[in-house]
């Protein structure tokens, strides 16, 4: 009999690395054929960069929660610039950046893969990156904050909604598509404390995700909704029995799509 596979978190990590370096190493016949016969009108070399950008590694991105006036999320800015940024800048050829967009420097990018934030390669073969133990203290600061509700992992794209809707604190707001629920903590957020955000999903399972990821924040500012977007009421009936119109100051509909522009 052979021997039987390792069942630990090392043994898991490992496969899954290797696995994910199968799928960027994959050549999709039926993806070039439809995509690189003419349906997005690229050249041939633009196609080749197109799929290569899809290959790489999306960076790591994270938001400080809070909006630009909260104390809590910029007490959290400046504690993680004093200890962990200078260390960071000094092990690594790319070091963490804020967003330039993203107000009061809330916002950061890291451009290292997800493997080698905790400390690996980014193949099952490759060695550790520099500064690997700086990295993986940063990690694990990381996934205390993610837990704790006081950092969102979220990438660039998903934070950039949010801002271009203007909320403002007493705002009732509508997320339609609402989960996983990455912007609909972005919005309670960015009510600082006043207002309403109806967080609307279609899937059940995907709600109660939704649900359970802003439940980290502690706000009584959302109201969950399992609905079809499309069909949710314009109205509602209050407790004396009165129909008054159902309106929002900001509506989010960021519906689901293939991704491919």
């Amino acid at each position: 009999m052979g021997k039987k596979a390792k069942n630990t978190p090392q043994a898991w990590e490992e496969g899954t690395r290797s696995q994910l370096a199968d799928i960027r190493a994959h050549v999709n016949t039926a993806f070039d054929k439809y995509y690189g016969d003419g349906q997005l009108g690229l050249s041939p070399e633009e196609y080749t960069q197109f799929v290569a950008i899809l290959r790489t590694p999306l960076p790591v991105t994270f938001r400080l929660s809070g909006c630009p006036s909260s104390t809590h999320a910029l007490a959290l800015r400046d504690a993680m610039v004093a200890e962990y940024v200078p260390t960071l800048r000094a092990a690594l050829p790319s070091p963490p950046q804020p967003l330039p967009w993203y107000p009061a420097q809330l916002a950061w990018q890291f451009d290292v893969s997800r493997a080698e934030l905790r400390g690996k390669g980014a193949a099952a073969d490759a060695p550790p990156p520099a500064g690997a133990a700086t990295l993986a203290a940063f990690h694990a600061w990381l996934l205390d904050g993610t837990e704790t509700g006081r950092v969102q992992r979220q990438e660039l794209v998903s934070m950039v909604p949010t801002l271009l809707l203007g909320v403002a604190p007493g705002h009732r707001v509508l997320d339609m598509c609402a989960s996983p629920g990455s912007k609909t903590q972005q919005l309670i957020e960015w009510l600082d404390g006043r207002g309403l955000v109806v967080a609307n999903d279609a899937d059940r399972k995907r709600c109660h995700l939704m649900v359970s990821r802003a439940s980290k924040l502690l706000s009584p500012l959302l109201f969950a909704v399992n609905h079809d977007a499309r069909l949710l009421p314009e109205e509602l009936t209050g407790a004396d029995g009165i129909n008054a119109p159902w309106r929002f100051d900001r509506v989010l509909c960021d519906v689901p799509c293939s991704g491919d522009g």
